[in-house]
Formats: C-alpha cells, sequence, structure tokens
C-alpha cells in the first residue's frame, strides 16, 4: 500500500512539472509570435519613412507643402511623435494603433538630426543644433520607431533604428530677391538670400534681374 502511494505522488510530481513546462512553452510561444508582428510592423515604418523621405526631404508647411513638410523639418526628439498614413503617404503627430490577432500595436517614430565631427564621423545625433566642434548633416537624419503592446497584463516595446539619407536632388529657382537678405543653409524662401555686397535687392537699378538655379539644396 505505501509502494502504491509513493508510486502514485511520484507520478502526479512528474505530471505537474509536464504541465508547468508546456504552459511555460506556450507562453514563449506567445511572446516569439508578438515580437515577430512588432518587427513586422517596425520594418513596414521603416521602409514608409524611407520612401517618404525620398519623395519629400526638405518641404516647408506652404505652398504646395501646406499640408505635409519634409522629414527633415518634422520637430525633432523623442518628445515628437509621429505615424505616416497612406494614400497619400503623409505624416500624422501622434501614436498609430494597429489591431491584430486580439492584440492592440502602438507605433510612431521620431527624428534626431546628425552631428559631424571634422573628419566627417557621426560625433552624435541631437534633437537641435549641434555642439562646438560638430557640423549639422543636412542630408542625413536618424529615424527610431517604437512599437509598444501590453499581453497578460504586460508591457512590451520594441526599438527599430535607421538612418536616412538624402538620394535626390532638387533646383530651387530665383526669379528675384525682392525678400532680401538673412537666408541661409537650406533655402525655403525663393525671394530671399543670404548675404549680398554693392548690389540692390529685386530688379531695380544697380540690382540683378534673371533666373538663377541652386542645384542640391
Amino acid at each position: 500500500m505505501i509502494e502504491v502511494i509513493i508510486g502514485v505522488t511520484i507520478a502526479g510530481v512528474f505530471i505537474l512539472g509536464a504541465s508547468q513546462l508546456l504552459n511555460i512553452s506556450n507562453i514563449s510561444s506567445y511572446r516569439n509570435k508578438e515580437y515577430q508582428t512588432a518587427t513586422f510592423l517596425a520594418q513596414e515604418l521603416a521602409e514608409n519613412i524611407s520612401i517618404y523621405a525620398n519623395a519629400k526631404w526638405y518641404c516647408i508647411a506652404s505652398g504646395s507643402c501646406a499640408a505635409t513638410k519634409g522629414i527633415y523639418n518634422l520637430n525633432k526628439g523623442a518628445s515628437n511623435k509621429y505615424y505616416l498614413v497612406n494614400a497619400p503617404l503623409e505624416w500624422r503627430s501622434g501614436e498609430e494603433t494597429v489591431d491584430i490577432s486580439g492584440l492592440s500595436y502602438n507605433r510612431y517614430f521620431f527624428v534626431e538630426n546628425i552631428c559631424r565631427s571634422g573628419d566627417g564621423s557621426i560625433a552624435n545625433v541631437q534633437s537641435g543644433s549641434c555642439g562646438a566642434g560638430t557640423v549639422e548633416d543636412s542630408s542625413t537624419q536618424k529615424t527610431t520607431i517604437i512599437v509598444k503592446w501590453i499581453a497578460s497584463g504586460q508591457n512590451y516595446d520594441l526599438k527599430l533604428e535607421q538612418y536616412i539619407t538624402r538620394t535626390r536632388n532638387a533646383a530651387i529657382i530665383q526669379t528675384d530677391w525682392s525678400g532680401g537678405s538673412g537666408q541661409s543653409g537650406l533655402y525655403a524662401d525663393v525671394t530671399k538670400y543670404d548675404t549680398a555686397t554693392n548690389i540692390t535687392d529685386g530688379s531695380g537699378a544697380g540690382g540683378i534681374k534673371g533666373v538663377i538655379k541652386i542645384e542640391g539644396y
């Protein structure tokens, strides 16, 4: 009788152990699927960011860009969250919610400036101006994609970082300089310039009249 009780007890321990292992295996399988889904969502957004950046790198919110901005012109830093919508591909402020297999995933991205040292290497990234001894690379931006979700009462997240570069050059055509001086760096106003010496604005006496093209702005 004692042997039977011992045998039943040992069998119960083995069954309980196997059940716990099976439960852990199931939980691990669920987490793997969730991370696979989050990775897909991050990669999808990364691809769309690259497409958007290729189409609109520098575009201020006026004229043909009244409804959107170029990737370079978005506010920088982790506190400025964006996502993209299709048809047409445009940015929106905040986080996007995507429901897949009964779970809600939130995803967004933020943009940072690239600061390069004198030898051209990346010194750091900034949400504002570059510090002393470094120069902002206006043809490169860092984007960080975040995907978040809640499962079984626990918070999970996945981060994907990528560097995007401007691959296309555009041209700015100026027909007059009536806007005056004071515009340096990337050109946004076709009537303004940086500085001038011994000329007057516009097409008056002593001024310059014609069409000026600045490639690769």
